[in-house]
């Protein structure tokens, strides 16, 4: 669908500056309090576009208490995911064409495009028959947060924030940077490691995709990289089969419903889960 659309100069502008951020990372020396902040964006955002975004949003897979859900949505437009209607909905969309011509990001067209070539590309325009997202628009803090203004409102206020606090270098090295990390781990490595087979094995071939459980990359994605289980069971929160499948969002949601702040979260089927042990 993207390849040989024209590069979309806003999202090209906001990589180069997101890259630019890590790169300049380096030359910062870190304090605790620098570092601190930024492990702590770093799981924020993570964990707004795995938890929030992809599990609660785009696949119903938990119902999470309001005041939990804010702070994750809140998350989500800072770190930059975005609009999580359309999130939602492109997603949705890839597992519609998983692997097949029509696919975003599967490296099928490319490694470059899997990683960020097809971000470079997307655009509204290229998208006319998304799947049904009239579900989250009941929500009116979903309604409200959509488009890109609501994102970049909040972001522009956060980076202005932290940069009258510390600086520059506080704006960059635990904002910006964090960003890029996130986004590289939850989208480009997601979207191109977890789809090719050298990677990783698929204990559900029945998903007739080429997408894989990477066990070593679960742990730096939240458990995203347990992703053939995902495709498998793409309405089950929880990923993880067994103890030596790390799954940091569904475990975390379990413990959310543990102590009140989620409900209804779903599981792979018991029988799927004792049967790799």
């Amino acid at each position: 669908m993207l390849v040989g659309k024209p590069v979309h100069l806003i999202n090209a502008l906001l990589l180069t500056a997101l890259a630019a951020s890590a790169v300049a990372s380096f030359w910062i020396s870190p304090t605790p309090l620098l570092t601190g902040l930024a492990l702590f964006h770093l799981l924020w955002f993570g964990l707004a576009s795995s938890l929030y975004y992809h599990r609660v949003l785009a696949h119903e897979g938990a119902r999470l208490h309001p005041l939990l859900e804010g702070f994750f949505l809140l998350g989500g437009l800072i770190g930059f995911s975005g609009d999580p209607v359309q999130w939602a909905a492109l997603h949705r969309y890839h597992h519609r064409t998983s692997d097949v011509p029509g696919d975003l990001h599967s490296p099928l067209d490319g490694v470059w495009h899997s990683l960020f070539g097809w971000y470079l590309r997307i655009q509204p325009a290229n998208f006319e028959a998304l799947p049904d997202t009239s579900d989250l628009r009941d929500h009116w803090w979903l309604r409200w947060s959509q488009g890109s203004g609501p994102s970049a409102l909040a972001n522009g206020a956060y980076t202005a924030l932290l940069w009258w606090w510390g600086g520059w270098q506080m704006a960059v090295f635990t904002l910006w940077m964090p960003i890029f990390v996130s986004f590289f781990l939850a989208w480009a490595l997601i979207a191109s490691l977890c789809h090719m087979p050298r990677f990783g094995d698929q204990p559900y071939p029945e998903t007739r995709d080429r997408s894989r459980n990477v066990l070593w990359l679960a742990p730096f994605t939240f458990g995203e990289a347990l992703h053939n289980t995902h495709h498998r069971y793409s309405g089950a929160a929880v990923l993880s089969r067994s103890w030596r499948e790390w799954d940091l969002t569904g475990w975390l949601l379990i413990l959310f419903e543990k102590v009140g702040l989620a409900r209804q979260v779903r599981r792979v089927p018991r029988e799927m889960r004792t049967a790799t042990r």
